[in-house]
């Protein structure tokens, strides 16, 4: 069973050939406690500060490592509508026995999926079809599955060589997903291959899902971004009315992965993925 996550600035679960991810990292230093404070006051106006603050405690940076707040402020970003939020709540629940049951972090799970949150659609084929997490749903599994496969998402072939091995991977079982690689095989070009890699090739070992990270210094830098623009930007949690005192939500939430590209990029990147 997956008793661990590595918690990146959005869960990215990459294949090895595409290792290039942000992460966070334990930091007790003056200037990560800094920015830890930043963030938090932040969190209390913008939606996706939420976020940062909730990877700040998992990861025990610029605080002590609490699991409990950091789920608390994921689940904050989601009640105000972040699929980001949502899904990063569902997956540290589902990944935790002593937070929550499985069937809760299924909930938010399937609520970022259904909004359309990549890997999110990804994780719910993986868990729904793995038989370690106690909720095994082929049926379910297979309408995600197929869904990932549609997206292209680098873990696909992963969940299919698992499938395979363990003879499940059948009409009965999975037609949808058949019939979409079926599908994707058909329109494989040397320009876009629906699975890049032969099924098998990226299998992980047992039941853990391979997540790869790259430490990096510059995310003090993207963090630095972050705080400048909460600190001057009008309170996202509350802009959104519906005439009456009811606060409403964001529609333009997005995950705020970042890939490790050149420090020009950086902003760009910011600007795209985090900024409500």
């Amino acid at each position: 069973m997956l008793k661990y996550c590595f918690f990146l600035l959005s869960v990215i679960a990459i294949s090895q050939a595409n290792a290039a991810s942000i992460s966070y990292f334990p930091c007790a230093e003056r200037e990560c406690v800094q920015r830890f404070k930043d963030i938090k006051v932040s969190a209390r106006k913008h939606i996706n500060a939420n976020i940062i603050l909730g990877d700040m405690y998992l990861n025990g940076y610029g605080t002590d490592k609490n699991k409990s707040k950091a789920l608390k402020a994921f689940k904050k970003a989601g009640s105000w509508g972040s699929t980001e939020g949502n899904y990063k709540a569902g997956l540290l629940i589902i990944s935790d026995d002593n937070l929550a049951d499985k069937e809760t972090g299924l909930r938010f799970l399937r609520d970022s999926a259904k909004s359309g949150h990549k890997n999110a659609i990804y994780f719910m084929a993986e868990i729904l079809s793995n038989p370690s997490y106690s909720v095994q749903n082929l049926e379910q599994a297979d309408f995600w599955l197929a869904k990932a496969a549609e997206q292209r998402h680098e873990l696909v072939p992963n969940t299919v060589a698992r499938l395979k091995s363990e003879q499940k991977l059948n009409e009965q079982n999975f037609p949808q997903t058949l019939s979409t690689l079926e599908e994707l095989s058909a329109k494989n070009s040397d320009e876009q291959a629906p699975l890049a890699h032969k099924a098998g090739a990226l299998a992980p070992n047992g039941d853990e899902i391979e997540v790869v990270t790259v430490k990096t210094p510059k995310l003090g830098e993207l963090i630095d971004t972050g705080i400048e623009y909460y600190q001057s930007a009008p309170i996202s949690i509350t802009k959104n009315t519906t005439g009456t005192r009811i606060k409403g939500r964001s529609c333009q939430d997005k995950a705020n992965g970042c890939s490790d590209v050149p420090t020009d990029q950086f902003i760009r990147y910011y600007w795209q993925f985090l900024i409500d």
